[in-house]
């Protein structure tokens, strides 16, 4: 049923529906029903969607399915793609814990100039690093020099996360340092770093993993829902010329 749709059709369609929710409340099989009068592409399979996280929901369903409980077939639902009935099977939980391996990093980077070439920077680095382990603080010195304006302003502090987060050249130096120890310089596409390993710890990522999740899903969902009624728009719009 398209959004444009004329009163008549809208009256038919809603009369329909009502006839297969009352049906449906006096326990005839949903299944069947879905077989039997849905437009749906599901129809076949009795209309199963199957197993959907609440993200993944079709917007329209998105506040009313939460609501439901286990069993239960919702009010007739309308949206610009017609009328719709859905029951809810069952529920069942899909939390998991996600635990990753995250670093706490800090570094210092130089790029090379038409007046410093490489060995310039990397000498540079290196004496910056000598003055570090000789007592120099590592902040003032990042802040001083470093061409990363995000972390040269924190001291050139990267805060905690993993590793992949970065170059494989950079991720590989960081994995190899001792807490507290400062690599030789090294060069990666930016330029040229020294990068000093903070600490490592296991964070519980299960929350930043289900936000970022859901947030992909609801996407998806919303761009399924408006194909949905663009191909409906286009199958009502269709004709046939028929020439003699």
């Amino acid at each position: 049923m398209a959004q444009d749709a004329s009163p008549t059709q809208l009256a038919l369609a809603r009369k329909k529906a009502e006839e297969v929710a009352t049906r449906a409340s006096q326990g005839e099989p949903f299944n069947q029903l879905a077989v039997s009068f849905s437009d749906s592409q599901t129809a076949l399979e009795g209309g199963a969607l199957g197993w959907l996280k609440g993200p993944s929901l079709p917007t329209f369903l998105a506040e009313v399915v939460p609501r439901m409980r286990a069993g239960q077939v919702s009010d007739i639902l309308q949206t610009g793609s017609g009328f719709h009935l859905v029951k809810l099977n069952d529920v069942r939980s899909s939390t998991g814990t996600q635990i990753v391996k995250q670093t706490h990093l800090r570094h210092i980077l130089l790029k090379t100039s038409e007046v410093e070439d490489d060995a310039t920077v990397k000498q540079k680095l290196e004496e910056m690093r000598a003055q570090i382990l000789a007592g120099a603080d590592f902040a003032v010195l990042a802040r001083a020099s470093s061409a990363d304006p995000g972390s040269a302003i924190e001291g050139g502090d990267l805060g905690w996360t993993t590793l992949d987060t970065f170059t494989p050249e950079f991720s590989k130096r960081a994995e190899g340092l001792k807490e507290l120890e400062i690599s030789e310089p090294f060069k990666t596409q930016f330029g040229w770093h020294i990068v000093q390993m903070l600490g490592h710890r296991d964070f519980d990522n299960t929350a930043t993993a289900e936000r970022e999740q859901a947030y992909a899903q609801l996407r998806e969902s919303r761009v399924d829902e408006a194909t949905d009624v663009w191909l409906q728009q286009l199958r009502d719009e269709a004709y046939v010329e028929l020439r003699l």
